[in-house]
């Protein structure tokens, strides 16, 4: 029974109901505008919903500081735009951020920041400026700083869009690994073929 209502006024979701199953690879389809970004958004509780309830396995989601962090710890968020998500001078720093954050040691950070980068193949890039990245490795370091969580469910918006189609074949290889390791993935995406050829469920 989700709803959300823009401040504007804009009615972006209505009545909407959803199950994601554990472990499943979900891709949400519709055209521009009609709320993939904004339901994918309260998947990790950036958005609350005008009406309605979200649900952690079959739990009232909250929205105190203290629930959205267990939360957020369980359910990472890609965005579309990359430079939304970078912020640090490298791309080490970047990924290192969330892990730390975590209250993680220096030790156990490193570990997970290298298992990140090299299942996104951009090692080398670890010691670059992020800004001095080219669409689609600015891309890859924001999933890899998403990674170094180890979420439970990773949630991308437009995961392909703006990659070559190495760049798509790289990404797709490594999301197959996360999903074959046991993370649950949901995916907006408008290529209607790859949801079609690679997701378990579609939704539209």
């Amino acid at each position: 029974g989700l709803d959300y209502r823009y401040p504007c006024g804009v009615a972006a979701l209505r009545d909407l109901n959803l199950s994601v199953e554990r472990g499943c690879k979900l891709a949400i389809l519709g055209p521009n505008g009609s709320g993939k970004t904004t339901l994918l958004l309260h998947l990790n509780g950036t958005f609350r919903p005008t009406r309605g309830e979200v649900l952690l396995d079959g739990c009232l989601a909250s929205y105190d500081r203290r629930f959205l962090n267990h939360w957020r710890r369980r359910v990472g968020l890609v965005l579309q735009e990359p430079d939304d998500q970078l912020f640090a001078a490298t791309v080490g720093q970047d990924v290192s951020f969330g892990p730390l954050n975590l209250g993680l040691s220096a030790v156990e950070t490193s570990e997970r920041v290298r298992e990140a980068l090299e299942l996104l193949r951009i090692t080398h890039l670890a010691d670059r400026a992020t800004h001095s990245l080219s669409f689609g490795q600015k891309k890859r370091v924001a999933i890899a700083g998403v990674l170094a969580m180890q979420p439970e469910i990773l949630v991308l918006d437009e995961p392909t869009s703006g990659l070559d189609a190495r760049g798509v074949t790289h990404l797709l290889g490594a999301l197959q690994q996360l999903h074959e390791a046991g993370t649950t993935l949901v995916f907006s995406t408008h290529d209607v073929e790859l949801a079609y050829a690679w997701a378990d469920q579609v939704v539209l």
